[in-house]
Formats: structure tokens, sequence, C-alpha cells
């Protein structure tokens, strides 16, 4: 136990350094407006960051504010740049990306586990019927899934005055269900696919095939011993699953205006602040990769 914790701090380290060096590489090969190799301001850029980043108290980050300003009776709306203490500003956005995320990834669990339930136990016409419409969404992309249903909220709204969620983000209303959900939908098709692969692969087996003859139903057969004997190819896929939900989170945030973790940390920020908003994102991340492991082993034990 010790060694597995002095391993994970030990990795947590190289993550950091690594991400020190990832932000401070454009000093390599600038100083000023001299391009070349410069490999003492580079070293020298890495100690400034590794210093600031003991300091996270004097950190500011850049964020773009709207000011009013009145024109000839016309009332007018600047955008203008400020800089704000990285703390607590940062956790609203920080929160909200995770939510996203782990929200996305728990729908998208539960989810596939009813649709392959329903999927398995209905007739064989039903599930070649599902099938077919699971293999469509998926070939859908998730930009013209998102523009299509912001454009159908939209049309609801317009039609009814009646709103049923968020279609963006704005100052005063933070759209959370509709882009959860949204984002849900991908890794959901993938584990019901996957899911209903394992289960195909396990109704050919001895074991089921006995249940059956016992007169257990299909409902018992799957829930009590097939559901179990599937749940660590399950958790093996859950992996993949979040990174995929990660690559994805940064497209979200530009459709629906989410002032989120990504969308700062592509705004221009110092490489002081980018390497918390990294750290602050990758390590709850690895958290959850890290217990996954655990998990797995138990499983496998």
């Amino acid at each position: 136990m010790f060694k597995k914790i002095i391993s994970i701090i030990l990795q947590l380290f190289i993550m950091i350094m690594l991400f020190v060096m990832i932000v401070s590489l454009p000093m390599l090969f600038m100083d000023g407006k001299k391009v070349g190799i410069h490999i003492e301001h580079f070293f020298t850029q890495c100690i400034h960051v590794i210093s600031a980043i003991i300091h996270p108290e004097e950190l500011k980050m850049k964020m773009a504010t709207q000011v009013a300003t009145v024109s000839n009776n016309v009332q007018i709306f600047k955008t203008q740049e400020r800089e704000f203490p990285l703390f607590p500003l940062l956790f609203k956005p920080y929160a909200y990306s995770l939510a996203l995320i782990f929200g996305a990834l728990i729908v998208s669990i539960c989810s596939s586990f009813l649709c392959s339930i329903i999927t398995a136990v209905s007739p064989r016409r039903v599930q070649r019927v599902i099938e077919e419409i699971v293999f469509f969404l998926k070939t859908i992309p998730d930009i013209f899934l998102i523009f299509f249903i912001q454009l159908f909220m939209v049309s609801v709204y317009r039609y009814t005055g009646f709103l049923p969620l968020h279609p963006f983000s704005t100052m005063q209303n933070t759209s959370i269900v509709l882009p959860l959900l949204i984002l849900a939908i991908i890794p959901t098709i993938s584990l019901f696919q996957f899911q209903m692969l394992l289960i195909n692969e396990e109704h050919l087996k001895d074991y089921v095939m006995f249940a059956r003859a016992k007169g257990f139903g299909n409902m018992y057969i799957l829930c009590r011993h097939i559901f179990r004997n599937m749940v660590v190819s399950v958790v093996n896929h859950i992996e993949s699953i979040l990174l995929a939900l990660i690559t994805s989170l940064l497209v979200f945030e530009y459709m629906f205006n989410i002032r989120g973790l990504f969308s700062i940390l592509i705004s221009g920020q110092d490489p002081v602040v980018i390497v918390y908003l990294l750290l602050l994102f990758i390590v709850p991340m690895y958290g959850v990769i890290v217990g996954l492991n655990w998990l797995r082993r138990k499983l496998y034990a």
C-alpha cells in the first residue's frame, strides 16, 4: 500500500514537471524577438513557473467582461479584458466542467444498462429495430446533434412560449441539463452496443442454457448471472468513455456558450495559470482512473 501511494505521488510529480515544460516550451525557441535555441531562457522560465505555482494567491486570470457605455444617448456594451484573482473565481467554471463530465458519465452508464436490459428481454424483431436506431444515431456528428436540438428548443419556445431547457448559457441562466444530456448520448450508445455484444456472447455459454433448463426467466438470468459476469469488461470500457467525454467537452463549451475550464484554458492565460488549470482538471480524472484500476483488481481477484 505504501509503495502504491509513493508511486501515485511520483506520477503526479512527473505530471506537474511535464506541464511546466510544455508551457515553457515557447521560450526554448524565442527570446523576445530573437528566434533560435535558447536553453538557458527555457530553464529560467521553468524555474519561474515552478516558483509561481507555490504562491497561487498571487495568480491572476484574464477574463473578458462587458462594460456599458453611452454614446449619443445609445447604450453600447463593449468587451474589455480585465485581470481577476485566480481563486475563488476559478471554482465556478471548474465545478461546471467537472459536473458536465461526471454527470454525463453517470447518465451514460445508467442509461446504457437500462437500455440493454430492455433490449435483451425484448423480442428479436424489436431488438433489430433498436439496433438500427442506435446505429443511425451513432453516425450523426456531435455538432449536428447539438445544433439540431438547440434549434428544436428555440422552435418550441417560439411557437408555445415555453422553454423546456435552456439551449445556450447566458449571464443570467446557465445551461447545464441540456449539454449534459447531449454529451451523454454518444457514450451511452457506445456502452449500449458494447453491453449488447457481451450479452449475446454470454447467451451462448453453457451456464445460461443450464439456467434456462432449470426454469429461470430471461430477466432473472440477465440480472443475476449475465450482468455479474460482464461487469469487469464494462469497467474496462469506462476508462475510454471518460477520455471520449473529455475530448468532446471543448466543442460543447463552445456550442453552448459555456464559460468552462476548457474555454478559459484556450483564452490566452499566463503559463502558470495554464499549469494550474491542467492540474485541477487532470487530477480528478487521474483519481477516477486509479479508482477504476483498483476496482478492476478487486473484480479479478
